[in-house]
């Protein structure tokens, strides 16, 4: 995996509320979800999830105005979508645990998360309090 690049800044709270539902209607979202410019929403969406904050693959998919596609998030990341910086590691399952094998990269995921200060329970699930809250769509359906 290729090394992470200095990542975008999170939204402060007053940029986050006026990227609202008007803005989010302003940007459709491409009619495929295996289309270059649908990659291109799933990285506009997770180049915001703010550090020490983590979202679910169904989660991000929403935000990027196709819910009900989380595999689609997953194959993308996958296949490398957010190298060159892009915090890929923030995106977990829905139950708030690390997809990936500990050898296929789940160790470093961990680590990065932990480096951020999310904390993770006995069972391997991130903390309650550790999901974005966001859940107004960057990208209207």
């Amino acid at each position: 995996a290729a090394e992470a690049k200095e990542e975008e800044p999170a939204q402060s709270p007053r940029e986050e509320a006026e990227d609202d539902e008007a803005a989010a209607a302003a940007r459709r979202r491409p009619p495929s979800t295996s289309s270059a410019a649908f990659a291109r929403c799933v990285r506009h969406v997770i180049t915001r999830i703010p550090r020490g904050k983590v979202a679910a693959y169904g989660q991000v998919a929403a935000l990027a105005g196709a819910p009900g596609n989380a595999r689609q998030v997953g194959r993308l990341l996958a296949d490398g979508l957010c190298y060159g910086g892009a915090p890929w590691h923030r995106v977990l399952g829905a139950a708030g645990k690390i997809s990936l094998p500990a050898a296929a990269g789940g160790e470093r995921q961990r680590a990065l998360l932990e480096a951020e200060g999310v904390v993770f329970r006995e069972h391997g699930a991130v903390e309650r309090g550790t999901f974005w809250a966001r859940n107004v769509p960057f990208f209207a359906a």
